[in-house]
């Protein structure tokens, strides 16, 4: 009798016959492509927002304070909506005096959003000049879609004076697409130590908002503020008004949660 060789039709599919993955093969290589870009992603944020936030996440999220706990479930609430919330390009205001925790806390609400986002296949995403996707081929255009672009306004501000010189690269316009690009922008210490924003930073960051605004992209900002009308003040009425349009504003009004390590009476 004549051998009759397997064929497809006859239930032998495999890999070596077919050239393509078996399901449980493709599930896999899904899952590890999405453990490497949440990684990547999570490895820019730390490296953005400052290595004294590398183990900021709400599993450790601290509340020695009552309000810390309404804080931190107010922020978890926008989580666990972030389609929603990022499609409707909800913004965030975390106000409050100095130590208060408002950049800790929307760290750990970007870390969420980054493991909770979905990936984007195609096309092209770059925070910062760096791709967001995986440089191995068969990571190739895929990206986190939510990834939040933090950035502190203050060094920000500091490039944007130094576009003035004949020696960089970048321009005024550059710096401002970068963040009127971004999917989620973080604005961290928006208003200034001291003072009010200058009529030139205060241009800058009102054509970002604007802009971002009309493109229903969510921006969210920390400020050293107590009240609205101090962030009127600070960071002009024009950009506080933009910001607020919808907004989740919280206000952190409990003590700096900074202390010495140490104190010697050296008399």
């Amino acid at each position: 009798m004549k051998d009759v060789q397997p064929t497809l039709a006859q239930g032998s599919d495999t890999r070596e016959q077919t050239g393509r993955p078996m399901p449980s093969e493709s599930v896999d290589s899904e899952v590890k492509i999405r453990v490497d870009l949440v990684r990547r992603a999570i490895r820019r944020l730390i490296a953005n927002s400052g290595s004294i936030y590398s183990h900021a996440t709400f599993d450790e999220f601290e509340t020695p304070y009552p309000g810390q706990a309404r804080l931190r479930d107010a922020l978890l609430d926008y989580a666990a909506q972030v389609d929603e919330n990022i499609q409707a390009g909800r913004n965030i205001i975390v106000t409050g005096p100095a130590g208060t925790g408002k950049d800790h806390a929307l760290v750990c609400l970007a870390r969420r959003v980054i493991e909770r986002s979905p990936i984007v296949k195609g096309g092209a995403c770059y925070l910062r000049g760096e791709p967001c996707y995986a440089g191995d081929e068969v990571f190739h255009k895929q990206h986190i879609a939510y990834e939040p672009t933090w950035e502190n306004v203050q060094l920000w501000f500091a490039r944007l004076r130094a576009t003035f010189g004949k020696d960089t690269e970048e321009t005024e316009n550059d710096l401002v697409d970068s963040l009127i690009a971004a999917p989620v922008l973080v604005l961290s210490d928006l208003a200034r130590p001291t003072g009010v924003l200058s009529d030139f930073q205060a241009d800058a960051i009102y054509r970002v908002v604007e802009e971002r605004s009309s493109r229903g992209r969510p921006t969210w900002v920390s400020v050293n503020v107590a009240t609205g009308q101090e962030a009127d003040g600070r960071i002009t009425p024009q950009v506080a008004d933009r910001l607020r349009a919808g907004a989740l504003i919280l206000r952190c009004n409990w003590p700096s949660l900074r202390s010495p390590s140490e104190v010697v009476d050296c008399k």
